[in-house]
């Protein structure tokens, strides 16, 4: 694939700032119909800057009704977000290639493993880097981290491929490839993959929603780069890009009945490019792949690692109910007067959404001291191809992060 250069990689010392608004309509264009009228999005645009106050209000109410301590905090909380730089000692990238086998049609430069190491160097929403390592037709790359990752609240690492939006608005050049793990080198459990795109052959250079593939890595562009983003954290999804993924997915896979695979140790991840038209998602479905090369890899990051205490962590889930209703839950074990609602982050097909704007569109259904349940106001159209991902952090800057693909 001809793709676009990023700088090379530098400290992962990280800082997150403020992000600049996002305008949460875009939501509610996608799929080619509207999710609300006219009025209802000018009442929505209206009311974003005091959904933040109704929401903790709301929730207030509910957590005095059940609990002693309310949570008054969490008011407080919003205008006293931390601003301390999140410096971590370990390394949160893939550091070592356990194999690479990679398949016909690798071009000269592009054959380089040890290009996955590392943080990504995205080349933003319609650029694709070239500081990347193909995989060739089949073929495949597997590697490790410093310390094994572990099943965590939401998502457990993230692959970064250098897709990029073409076209359409939100259309994009994916290289897709499936997603393995394990905990011992020989036993690979892959992930369930899932595809609702055109059942015939896309032709190349062709594009399609990011949420038209689920469970596989190459569907949505990489954003984060240390150097010309140093904003953004690389391991929040919302904000980074990538395919995030979550072990507890695997919990009932054979391997891991089997005692094969400990979703709480894994050592290594594969990841194995998919050949338009020759593999099947979890529905017996072809899955069509738009490229005329194969998946390119920037960089894997973990989320959840290993001796790592998660008991304490915030979390944040995405959902559909049973009425095709989105619905939010933010829990934190130690209260939501610890998270730090200026950290609590959304985004669409990739693109960060205004965070309130898109809360404004939802109401509380749930509310304690320790957790908050949200339900948005639209049903989400059967068959509609769109990830949302979202990521909360608490005041001492532990990480929380999810993604849904809504088809």
């Amino acid at each position: 694939m001809q793709a676009r250069r990023g700088p090379a990689a530098v400290s992962e010392d990280e800082t997150e700032t403020m992000p600049r608004p996002r305008n949460a309509a875009r939501l509610e264009g996608l799929g080619g119909g509207r999710f609300a009228s006219q009025k209802t999005r000018l009442e929505s645009v209206q009311n974003r800057k005091t959904s933040r106050k109704t929401l903790l209000h709301s929730c207030q109410h509910q957590a005095i009704a059940a609990t002693r301590c309310g949570l008054l905090a969490l008011c407080a909380l919003s205008a006293t977000a931390a601003t301390a730089a999140v410096v971590r000692t370990q390394s949160s990238f893939a550091t070592k290639v356990h194999a690479y086998l990679p398949g016909p049609g690798v071009g000269v430069g592009f054959d380089d493993p040890t290009k996955a190491l590392g943080p990504p160097n995205g080349a933003g929403r319609t650029s694709g880097s070239l500081d990347v390592v193909s995989l060739g037709a089949s073929g495949s790359l597997t590697i490790g981290f410093d310390r094994p990752l572990t099943n965590g609240p939401g998502a457990d690492f993230i692959v970064f491929e250098n897709a990029f939006i073409v076209g359409l608005e939100t259309a994009c050049y994916a290289e897709v490839a499936f997603v393995e793990v394990s905990s011992n080198g020989v036993d690979f459990a892959r992930f369930e993959t899932s595809y609702v795109g055109p059942a015939t052959a896309i032709g190349p250079y062709g594009a399609l929603l990011p949420g038209t593939w689920g469970g596989v890595a190459g569907t949505t562009p990489t954003l984060a780069n240390p150097t010309t983003h140093p904003e953004i954290d690389p391991r929040d999804p919302a904000r980074a890009g990538g395919d995030a993924f979550d072990l507890e997915a695997l919990r009932a896979h054979p391997l891991a009945l089997r005692g094969l695979l400990n979703i709480y140790r894994v050592t290594h991840v594969r990841i194995v490019d998919i050949e338009d038209g020759k593999e099947r998602d979890r529905n017996g479905r072809l899955i069509r792949d738009p490229s005329i090369g194969s998946a390119d890899i920037e960089a894997v990051c973990g989320l959840h690692f290993f001796g790592t205490s998660t008991s304490t962590h915030p979390s944040i889930a995405l959902s559909l109910d049973a009425g095709r209703r989105i619905r939010i839950e933010i829990a934190d074990p130690r209260g939501l007067a610890t998270l730090d609602l200026r950290r609590l982050h959304f985004s669409a097909q990739g693109d960060e959404v205004d965070t309130w704007g898109l809360i404004s569109l939802c109401r509380v259904v749930q509310a304690d001291a320790t957790r908050v349940s949200l339900e948005s106001s639209f049903a989400v159209p059967i068959g509609m191809a769109l990830v949302l991902a979202a990521s909360a952090r608490d005041s001492q800057g532990k990480l929380s992060a999810a993604t849904l693909h809504l088809h």
